[in-house]
């Protein structure tokens, strides 16, 4: 397997190049993406880690809008997905009215 490694620029859709972003938006991403390899450790079981990106993701994008839920409890145990958007005001990573 050939690996190719790619700039940001080429490897995102062009709409996404498109968003501007605020400052704030990304220390805060950078933060908690630093925090979530701080926390992953490799002796640990798949349910550490799941809570670890769960955290991960509602402290970035999802905590004021968004719930991160089991899905589906029968099906595959642990499964998640991300809820609608609960309040009527978003914080700026997605859209409030949908």
């Amino acid at each position: 397997m050939k690996l190719t490694i790619l700039t940001p620029q080429k490897s995102l859709n062009k709409a996404y190049l498109k968003q501007s972003l605020k400052r704030d938006q990304i220390e805060l991403f950078r933060t908690n993406l630093v925090r979530l390899f701080e926390r992953i450790r490799t002796d640990e079981h798949e349910e550490h880690l799941k809570n670890i990106v769960s955290d991960f993701l509602k402290d970035t994008w999802y905590k004021q809008t968004h719930e991160i839920n089991t899905s589906g409890r029968g099906r595959e145990w642990g499964a998640t997905d991300v809820t609608e958007p609960m309040l009527a005001q978003g914080n700026g990573f997605g859209d409030p009215n949908r």
